[in-house]
């Protein structure tokens, strides 16, 4: 067209128009966004934001204060109580509480009011209880049972949990943990966060619960058994048991169901170049974006609820034999089953190269459920046997040679098996959400932010899918191509 691109230009997506095969926009006169265009949501939202405390710096202006510290509380209780000269019983009580809502290098703190703040507070409760019975059958035998239950609970929530989008005017996103929206990409240079601040001329920090609006209530429930027999025989010690462990890990995982929206100079570039960049200038604000409503990438994910939960199940015999004063011998074998991890309604989801997946074409990987898939995701090894040997023998006065050889078999993972899942359940949570215009980025976006990628400015079809939706007026009457993308 022949007119000069200047740097941190920024131009109007209402005039975008094919011009010779390449899609063109007009510059907004003046640089400015004129006041009827500007998006209420994100009017509503600039309100919350807090004033410079330096308003002559032009960036790294905001230098507040806020608490950095974390408390700890620890309780324990111990009881013993001889019932009889055969019978005694004994307790415990451990409790493990440590709180920390801001912190620089764990939860993300940067100073920022706590209701857009994008900390993550981190606050564990562990609870243990032992009982303990233990009997004296003989001059010989000895009898113990002993019961304990382990409780924990991680919450990683936000300061502000009572959020109301319809105070900012955001429709479409189920937000059950009251948390406000996540909005990222707001700077000109730097993440936005206390990690990597703006430290260009414009733009905001990162607003909104941080690591794609992560957050989720994290519990374990494991209860536990054991019973042991004691026998003394002449030079022989021998000793009985067994234990069993029952594994739970419910979750509630509520990532991306506050909305997260990402912005980019892109939708206030021009859109030929596909580039903000153009001959090492910049053009298109990212800020501006934001206020015209226009989302680049966005997210909104159903909560999800989940119990994964395993067993574990032991028995052992074993023998320490005096041969003589100076020789011991132990010897024993111990037996372990272990269950894998599944849920608990079979919506542990795994990969199965044999299953068309829909979301790719109907090429072969797609997703299986065990509660649908009448398959096991895991085998159990059922032959866990193993044989322990230990020697000790004194060959001089104040000298003791000791030696031990045994096999020990390891539980079966949990954590790994839970990022897959996590993985997994992102993966279909986004896939469900665009299938849910009530909970879906369609219905957020297209009620947020009214615009989306122009078709010049979309990345390859191998990284991301798309759908492409009616034209919609924008509030000047202009007509504008609505794209709304997100990952596949």
């Amino acid at each position: 067209m022949g007119r000069p691109i200047l740097e941190g230009q920024i131009f109007d997506p209402a005039t975008t128009r094919n011009l010779n095969g390449q899609l063109v926009r007009d510059p907004f006169p003046g640089n400015i966004i004129p006041p009827e265009r500007l998006d209420k949501v994100a009017l509503a939202i600039q309100k919350l934001t807090p004033e410079p405390t330096s308003p002559n710096l032009v960036a790294l202006n905001y230098r507040p204060s806020f608490p950095n510290d974390r408390v700890t509380t620890n309780w324990s209780v111990k009881l013993d109580h001889q019932i009889s000269a055969q019978a005694k019983i004994s307790g415990l009580y451990l409790t493990n509480w440590s709180n920390s809502q801001y912190s620089q290098s764990l939860n993300g703190s940067e100073g920022l009011p706590a209701l857009i703040t994008a900390t993550r507070g981190t606050f564990s409760r562990s609870r243990n209880v032992r009982l303990n019975f233990d009997y004296t059958i003989s001059n010989t035998q000895l009898l113990h049972l002993g019961a304990g239950l382990l409780l924990y609970q991680l919450n990683d929530h936000s300061p502000t949990t009572d959020f109301n989008d319809s105070s900012i005017g955001l429709v479409g996103v189920p937000n059950p943990g009251g948390r406000f929206p996540s909005l990222t990409g707001l700077c000109s240079t730097g993440a936005g966060t206390n990690a990597a601040p703006c430290t260009g001329t414009g733009g905001m920090m990162s607003m909104g619960p941080g690591v794609g609006g992560a957050q989720s209530l994290t519990k374990q429930v494991t209860p536990t058994f054991q019973a042991s027999l004691t026998d003394v025989k002449g030079n022989h010690t021998f000793k009985y048991g067994s234990e069993l462990r029952i594994f739970g890990y419910p979750l509630l995982g509520l990532t991306a169901a506050n909305g997260v929206f990402n912005f980019s100079p892109n939708q206030t570039a021009q859109p030929y170049a596909q580039s903000a960049t153009i001959n090492g200038g910049t053009v298109g604000f990212a800020y501006a974006s934001f206020l015209l409503g226009l989302v680049n990438t966005g997210t909104v994910n159903p909560p999800a609820s989940l119990r994964t939960g395993k067993h574990f199940l032991s028995f052992f015999a074993q023998d320490s034999w005096k041969v003589t004063r100076k020789l011991t011998l132990d010897y024993g074998l111990r037996y372990d089953y272990f269950t894998h991890p599944t849920e608990q309604y079979g919506r542990q989801p795994s990969l199965s190269p044999s299953v068309p997946n829909p979301t790719a074409g109907g090429f072969s990987g797609g997703i299986i459920y065990e509660a649908t898939c009448n398959c096991s995701f895991a085998k159990d090894y059922r032959y866990a046997f193993g044989p322990r040997f230990g020697l000790a023998y004194q060959f001089l006065e104040k000298t003791v040679f000791r030696m031990g050889i045994g096999i020990a078999y390891d539980g079966t993972a949990t954590g790994a098996t839970e990022q897959r899942l996590q993985c997994a359940r992102l993966r279909h949570r986004i896939h469900d959400a665009l299938q849910r215009s009530a909970l879906g980025v369609r219905s957020a976006v297209a009620k947020f932010f009214r615009w989306g990628f122009s078709k010049s400015q979309l990345p390859g079809k191998s990284e991301w899918s798309a759908e492409r939706g009616r034209s919609e007026r924008g509030p000047s009457g202009a007509a504008g191509p609505v794209e709304r993308w997100n990952t596949a």
